[in-house]
């Protein structure tokens, strides 16, 4: 394990203690899962870490974070555009190597057909932040490097306070509480990303890295 693995499970330990002791529900995400599941921990190409929280748990969060706890600090997207959600790091750390990354489950629309139009607008809009805030070199293929270029220059004159507002539109367009599926702002735009919300919600435990944390109760179906 290297050093940023090492100070990742020190933030992952801190993160979920402090969720734990205020009530907030979580779950690891994405390659987290697959992780601790298979691996028990980072699967080989990991540098992260990914969450799960509520969106109607963001405020919360930003607020229990707007002091810094044990060394912690939230990196948020309302103060810091460069993604379409809230990081979790280590002070003294640069953040956009050591970080979790906090992704607010949504509600959706539940007729399928508006299901699939919104996951492709959350895609979409995610797709256009990376155009404006990461490097063009990271982008492999040249005909969408060609593509990233011309995006990032059009949204030069795109107000940071614009993109956010979108954000936060989409976010909170369809009720948490009563959307019958799930999904987040930075999908991959397919529909099978919109999953049913006992499936997200409901969580067992295991253990990543040595640490107890929380996945979802049926992680064969969510992978």
């Amino acid at each position: 394990m290297d050093n940023n693995q090492s100070v990742l499970l020190d933030l992952l330990q801190k993160t979920i203690s402090i969720f734990d002791e205020n009530n907030i529900w979580y779950s690891l995400a994405c390659g987290s899962v697959l992780g601790a599941v298979r691996e028990g921990g980072f699967i080989p190409w990991d540098s992260d870490i990914d969450i799960f929280v509520k969106i109607t748990d963001i405020s919360r969060i930003q607020s229990i974070f707007s002091d810094e706890m044990d060394g912690l600090v939230l990196v948020s997207y309302k103060k810091d555009t460069t993604s379409s959600h809230d990081k979790i790091s280590m002070k003294g750390y640069d953040h956009t190597k050591i970080h979790i990354d906090l992704y607010p489950l949504i509600g959706m629309p539940n007729s399928e057909i508006h299901g699939r139009v919104f996951i492709k607008k959350c895609h979409y809009l995610n797709k256009l932040l990376a155009c404006k805030y990461e490097n063009v070199n990271t982008v492999r293929n040249k005909y969408k490097a060609k593509i990233f270029t011309l995006i990032n220059y059009l949204e030069q004159f795109v107000s940071d306070d614009f993109l956010r507002r979108i954000i936060s539109r989409l976010e909170t367009k369809y009720p948490f509480e009563t959307s019958n599926k799930l999904s987040y702002i930075a999908n991959d735009g397919h529909y099978r990303e919109a999953i049913n919300r006992d499936i997200l919600l409901e969580t067992k435990e295991t253990y990543f890295e040595g640490i107890r944390v929380k996945i979802p109760l049926n992680y064969t179906f969510y992978l």
